[in-house]
């Protein structure tokens, strides 16, 4: 982990609450990857969802491909 992270996680773990301490110190939680790449992954589908109501000349090709990428590398 780099410093600069280091550095916001603990102060980010003063203010968490006692109820949420599992959830926060989980080994698949908000302090690592694990956490976040999902969480991203899922704003790029929210998003795309968003982009179903939209005429195909206004859709974002560098999301299109940011979706498409994040799905075949699913696979």
């Amino acid at each position: 982990m780099s410093a600069i992270y280091r550095g916001i996680i603990s102060v980010a773990d003063k203010f968490v609450p006692a109820k949420l301490a599992p959830f926060w110190n989980h080994p698949a939680g908000p302090k690592t990857i694990f956490f976040w790449a999902p969480s991203f992954k899922w704003g790029l589908v929210i998003a795309g969802i968003a982009d179903i109501a939209r005429p195909a000349e206004k859709l974002s090709p560098p999301q299109s491909t940011a979706l498409a990428a994040t799905a075949i590398e699913d696979h």
